[in-house]
């Protein structure tokens, strides 16, 4: 596989969709909980309106950020790193292409893993 295939850039584009997605749901699942909590009056409407305000304004916008600066082979390469997506639902070319980047950002992980994202509710 040709490394900037049309059908490469396709593929890449649909894992980083499905990275974006997986990253925000480990993230709004502690939201979600609280929600929960609300609804059982266990938080108060007060406490949960600055959850999802620290949400918005951290957690959101950090990956907003990441998703939207970094290219394509870069944010697959960190999904991978991050369990985000499993390496063997990726196409072997791909991850032989990927695999520096990957290295890359698995011997980093201790840095990027919650990456002063600001996610304890």
């Amino acid at each position: 596989m040709v490394e900037n295939s049309t059908e490469m850039k396709k593929n890449l584009k649909e894992l980083v969709k499905i990275a974006y997605e997986e990253e925000l749901k480990k993230y709004l699942t502690p939201l979600y909980e609280n929600f929960l909590k609300w609804k059982e009056n266990e938080v108060s409407s007060l406490n949960l309106a600055n959850l999802i305000h620290r949400f918005h304004n951290g957690i959101s916008k950090k990956l907003f950020r990441i998703y939207n600066n970094l290219e394509s082979p870069l944010l697959v390469a960190r999904a991978i790193a991050l369990t985000l997506i499993p390496q063997d639902k990726i196409d072997k070319d791909m991850i032989e292409q990927l695999q520096e980047k990957i290295e890359f950002y698995k011997q980093q992980i201790n840095d990027i893993q919650d990456d002063d994202l600001d996610y304890e509710y």
